[in-house]
């Protein structure tokens, strides 16, 4: 075993050497930009529409890290939109299954949040595809002009039962994320789903800012391609995009008419810094609210219960046991994004009893053990951030004997032993769904006059 470049600052971690630690970065970046065919079983597909030289450089590194991190049955591929692209990504998608204002480039760009919804038009379709094969979607990120999208799709194939996961930060023209992978994707939900005595065969993280019905963070959902629940998401987002290039007003849609709301807390904005009104932030979370129509509904037609599918076919997490963002929005323990920043480019004195460096230690303990993803992110964000810091500060993450390089070392080469435990509806922490509206998939009625019935 090779020995390793640091040593874990805490006994929870643990060092394993990677297998491409002989290789430089611009050596796996050709591998990841290369047009090879798919020959293994686990493939990684990278979306970037402009292509790797229209991101940062710590993003870059990001993907570079997925690939180190990530054993050698997995691959790692770039496709994008760039005109006569080898790596086009309609290459492997329909048309059909993408709203025309993505297939046609008519999408609006002066329209706040039309970024993110052009992620989702994406994911759900190469989440779903039979033609492309069995596949685990990773994040995206899509940049437009001079404004960065995140949109990140990666698959995989297997030949039998197969999850497909898609980790996506959303993002505005104010917006932009990157994740750090901090497990992998084998133990996330990639063994599990793939058990065929699992009875789960959809996986996501929820959360529950309102009463009543919880909503899916579309950040991290996983599944079997061909998957139904998948499909029928689709078509409903479709509808709300027919005849639309701009995401405004999503929320108003008759098929979205007497759902309920993201309202976020007042502190939660605060931590975020945003000044989105509610309407705005409906707008921006079209795409789950348009999950939780789903999850709501019993079709009379194609026999679809939305709330058996929920009950008994979902695996969850607890959002914050996937990616701690909510605790980075707020700010809590002094870690705000600024400090995050400032912590990466400390010197690491693993000995020293100084405050910093108590509190540097915590925090990237902190990170590095308490969940799957550490999610560097521009958010709706007005004010500082660690993601546009690091934009502006390009080697901020690997500047020698800093507690950044050490983070990023740390997300390739230790293993934390404990994943998450799902989350089971009808436990304290989540309840079933008891009951039902009768509708079919995008049938206009409205929620409050529609007919319910209780689900078993």
């Amino acid at each position: 075993m090779s020995q390793p470049k640091f040593q874990p600052s805490t006994p929870e971690l643990h060092y394993r050497p990677s297998h491409r630690d002989g290789q430089s970065d611009e050596e796996i970046k050709e591998l990841i930009l290369s047009d090879r065919p798919v020959t293994s079983a686990k493939n990684v597909w990278a979306f970037w529409d402009s292509g790797w030289d229209g991101m940062k450089p710590w993003r870059q590194r990001n993907i570079i890290d997925w690939a180190r991190r990530l054993d050698s049955s997995w691959e790692i591929r770039l496709i994008d939109t760039i005109p006569r692209s080898p790596r086009h990504f309609l290459k492997f998608l329909s048309p059909e299954v993408l709203p025309a204002a993505l297939v046609e480039n008519r999408l609006d760009e002066e329209a706040r949040n039309s970024a993110e919804h052009a992620s989702d038009m994406v994911r759900l379709p190469l989440l779903y595809n039979m033609d492309v094969g069995e596949c685990i979607s990773f994040e995206h990120y899509i940049e437009h002009g001079s404004e960065l999208r995140d949109s990140l799709e990666a698959e995989a194939q297997l030949p039998s039962k197969l999850p497909i996961s898609a980790i996506r930060p959303a993002v505005t023209d104010l917006v932009s994320s990157g994740f750090f992978l901090l497990q992998d994707l084998d133990d996330i939900c990639w063994d599990a789903i793939n058990d065929p005595n699992d009875p789960h065969e959809f996986c996501a993280a929820f959360l529950q800012i309102n009463s009543g019905l919880p909503m899916f963070a579309n950040g991290f959902l996983a599944c079997l391609p061909g998957n139904q629940f998948v499909k029928h998401w689709n078509s409903v987002f479709l509808e709300l995009w027919k005849d639309r290039t701009s995401c405004v007003g999503l929320r108003n849609h008759p098929l979205l008419d007497g759902l309920p709301r993201m309202d976020l807390p007042d502190e939660f904005k605060v931590g975020l810094g945003t000044t989105m009104s509610p309407d705005s932030i409906n707008d921006y979370v079209a795409h789950i609210i348009t999950m939780t129509r789903l999850i709501s509904i019993v079709d009379p037609e194609s026999g679809f219960s939305g709330p058996k599918y929920f009950n008994t076919r979902c695996r969850l997490f607890r959002l914050p046991s996937l990616y701690p963002m909510h605790e980075v929005f707020l700010g809590k323990e002094g870690f705000s994004e600024q400090r995050q920043f400032e912590i990466f480019q400390l010197p690491r004195l693993t000995n020293s009893i100084e405050p910093e460096q108590v509190a540097a230690k915590r925090f990237i303990e902190g990170t590095l053990t308490g969940g799957i993803l550490k999610k560097l992110s521009h958010g709706t964000s007005t004010v500082g951030c660690a993601a546009s810091y690091l934009d502006e500060v390009v080697d901020a993450d690997v500047r020698p004997g800093t507690w950044g390089e050490y983070f990023r070392w740390a997300t390739v080469h230790l293993v934390y032993p404990h994943i998450p435990e799902p989350v089971i509806p009808g436990g304290l922490e989540l309840a079933r769904i008891e009951q039902a509206k009768v509708m079919g998939i995008i049938e206009e009625v409205d929620f409050e006059i529609a007919k319910v019935i209780r689900v078993d």
